[in-house]
């Protein structure tokens, strides 16, 4: 049987989600969890929906993987730190995929506002909306197709922070962080809406290229969910795990406060 299960985990203290030589990610931590509570061989793969990069946070990661013994999440819980936390499962069909059948994704990006002009951002993420070439928006790569489609952007400021949300069926590397960067330069009104019209045109313009917005104590991204055709059943016990690892975790220093509070707030009202 295989089954989906909804994943939390904070990206700072490993490089990425995928598996790297000898370096500590995210996929290798999951799979040596998944090999201790008995439901992979050892080095066995797993699917998954997306790779995030170092820093990158995700509060509904999902991965799939077949098994035949019983599914506790608990179980594998014991086995991995407690910066990664599964609180969600359901069973799928067997040729189910993670990334492919995915309905959309959402991301989040966190900064403190420093003073941009938030209703000139709010207007010119309008601009993104819909269909279009992002290959200014991206780390293009010869020969990649770079069409897609935004179905919503919303840029939000509270308590001193800008909260800058997106959401398409699938985004290219980068291309929330050269986004979100491109419209805190509209706020800064070091760019305009004509330069974002013309890097929108689908001709590669290596000069006036937008790069990512920052990670770190600068700003955080927060792959915020993944929607798929059917509900996930929330698991009680890890979502207490995961309320209690937040609030342990909220007063680590001020940015942090925000955006744990960000998850604590939402994580109490997951139903699915």
């Amino acid at each position: 049987m295989r089954h989906a299960i909804r994943v939390f985990y904070l990206g700072n203290n490993y490089h990425g989600f995928q598996l790297q030589n000898d370096l500590d990610t995210i996929e290798k931590r999951i799979r040596d969890a998944l090999h201790a509570a008995g439901y992979l061989e050892k080095d066995e793969p797993f699917l998954y929906a997306s790779r995030t990069d170092k820093g990158v946070d995700a509060l509904q990661q999902v991965i799939a993987f077949d098994t035949e013994e019983r599914l506790i999440l608990p179980k594998i819980n014991m086995k991995l730190p407690d910066d990664i936390i599964m609180w969600a499962s359901t069973p799928v069909a067997t040729d189910f995929s993670p990334r492919f059948h995915a309905m959309s994704r959402s991301y989040e990006y966190i900064c403190r506002h420093d003073g941009e002009d938030v209703d000139d951002m709010k207007a010119a993420s309008r601009l993104f909306v819909g269909t279009h070439d992002f290959r200014n928006f991206c780390k293009y790569v010869e020969g990649t197709m770079t069409n897609r489609t935004i179905t919503y952007i919303n840029v939000e400021l509270k308590d001193d922070f800008l909260t800058f949300r997106l959401k398409a069926p699938s985004f290219l590397y980068q291309m929330v962080r050269r986004i979100v960067n491109c419209l805190l330069l509209v706020g800064k009104e070091q760019l305009h809406f004509e330069d974002i019209l013309s890097l929108l045109t689908g001709e590669l313009v290596k000069e006036k290229r937008i790069g990512p917005a920052p990670l770190k104590d600068r700003g955080t991204l927060i792959l915020s969910e993944i929607e798929y055709p059917f509900k996930f059943v929330v698991d009680s016990y890890c979502l207490e795990k995961l309320s209690r690892f937040l609030n342990k975790q909220f007063n680590y220093h001020f940015f942090n406060q925000k955006k744990f509070s960000e998850y604590h707030y939402r994580s109490r009202s997951f139903s699915s």
